[in-house]
Formats: structure tokens, sequence, C-alpha cells
């Protein structure tokens, strides 16, 4: 196992604000949504300001059932969203439906309905900086998928543990189904993860799930580097547990932070 170079601590700050954001098209600038699928533009240059200095608003009724968005190009968007037979799904920035990627049939044993695919497989959705590629990944099963943009290839990587827990069909209501993890023996997999444009980083935690709900507390040591084919080419062990990270692959940079109470930013060279 590939080890990294001992951890450096480079900042650390109580009471982080987490938003959902997304690379901007404009140098210095991220993107940011919350639940009402409201895109906000912020700047990294100025520290005090405290608005955004772009909004959408979205209402379509076709854009509200997104549950992660990102965006493809100044006019369109890629997002994963409930009730629909896709994986993914490509919007305008009106809010309409251009097409869609891959199918939720067949995907677990009964073909239940797409709602309960989503939740084993799809917990997080994510892309990488050029939009060239968008996936997402299980946190119950060691399994993910990546859509190659320009081909509309998914590729599939599941392994190395192939860890599949037990679980419920539950409803909230007739047409309301969900996906119930209730296996008290399963571990928790991928955590977090990163798609460089070389490689595609997991970051895996093995902790029994029980524990994590019971202590609130996440610690992940484990990384592992897939190229865009899905062979594993390396794998890493940290020495300070991380819950979140990212990567800075052309300086072979990741910064993660800790699982300790300060929630510091830790820098590992590798």
């Amino acid at each position: 196992m590939g080890l990294w170079a001992g951890s450096r601590r480079i900042w650390s700050r109580r009471d982080l604000l987490y938003l959902d954001v997304d690379y901007s098209s404009s140098p210095g600038k991220f993107w940011a949504y919350n639940f009402d699928n409201v895109f906000s533009e912020f700047t990294l240059e100025d520290s005090t300001a405290k608005l955004a200095g772009k909004q959408l608003k979205q209402r379509n009724p076709e854009f509200v059932r997104a549950l992660a968005i990102s965006w493809l190009t100044d006019t369109t968007l890629m997002a994963i969203r409930v009730s629909s037979e896709e994986k993914f799904v490509e919007y305008s920035k009106e809010g309409e439906v251009l097409a869609g990627y891959g199918s939720w049939k067949g995907m677990l044993p009964g073909d239940p309905p797409s709602n309960v695919a989503l939740g084993v497989f799809a917990m997080q959705f994510t892309s990488n900086q050029s939009k060239s590629k968008f996936g997402f990944y299980s946190m119950d099963r060691d399994h993910f998928e990546v859509l190659d943009y320009a081909t509309k290839e998914i590729l599939v990587v599941e392994g190395p543990f192939f860890e599949v827990p037990e679980y419920t069909v539950e409803y909230r209501s007739a047409d309301d189904p969900y996906y119930y993890m209730n296996d008290p023996e399963a571990v928790r997999t991928y955590q977090d993860s990163f798609l460089g444009e070389d490689n595609i980083y997991m970051l895996y935690s093995g902790d029994k799930v029980s524990r994590i709900r019971s202590t609130g507390m996440v610690e992940s040591r484990i990384v592992f580097a897939f190229d865009y084919i899905g062979n594993m080419i390396r794998q890493f062990e940290l020495d300070t547990p991380i819950k979140y990270f990212t990567v800075d692959e052309e300086n072979q940079i990741l910064y993660g932070l800790s699982s300790e109470e300060d929630e510091d930013i830790v820098e590992f060279q590798f």
C-alpha cells in the first residue's frame, strides 16, 4: 500500500459554513446552489463581498425534480433527479430536459422503482473541472459511475470489496418509494470523490455505519486512484483521517478536511 508523505496542517477555523458548490468558467469564481435550486456565483478575489454577482433562479417543474446539479456549459446543466429512468439528465438553463443518459432499469433484483436505485447508487454527484466527466457514487456499496460526455459512455466500477448491505424499500406514500439501508453490519464505503482530468480519486472509509451514526464521526484514511478505464492504479493510506477532500493533480497535492474537532484543512503531498 502506498503511503502519503506526512500531512501538514495549513488552515484551521471553527464553525465553517458548507455549501454545495460548482466550478465557474470565470477565473477566481465559483457557483453555489441551495435546495430551492437557486444558483449564485461568488468571487474568491474579494473577501468582503457578501452578495452573489450572478443568480439563476429556476422554477420549471421539470427542474424541481433535480437532486444534484452541475453546470455543463454556460447554457446547459447536468443533474441526477428523482422519478427518472435516466441516470444522468441534461437540462437547458431554462429547465427543459434536453437528453438523458444511462438507465436505472435492471440495477437491482426485482427492478424496484428508479428512486430506490437512485438511493442505492447515487448518493453523491460531481464533475471534473473541464466538464467532460460527470459521476456519482454510493456510500453503502463500493460502486461508482462516470459519464464521459463526449462519447456518452458510462464507466461502471465495482469493488474492490463488493459490499452489498441488506436494505428494504419503504414508502412515504403509495407513489413515493425510497431506499432504506437496515444492515447492522454495513460499512461506509466511499465517503467522498474527486474527478480529475487524468484520474478518479475515491476516499474510502470502511468504518461501521452504526458507529458513524452513533458518534457522528467519519474517519477515512484510504484513497483509491483509478484511471478512466476503471483500473485501480494506486492506493494510499493517509496519516491523518479526513472527511472530504480535493486534489491538485498538477502539483500532486491532496487537501482534506480533517475528522478532528477543529476540522482543520490538511495538505498531503503524493
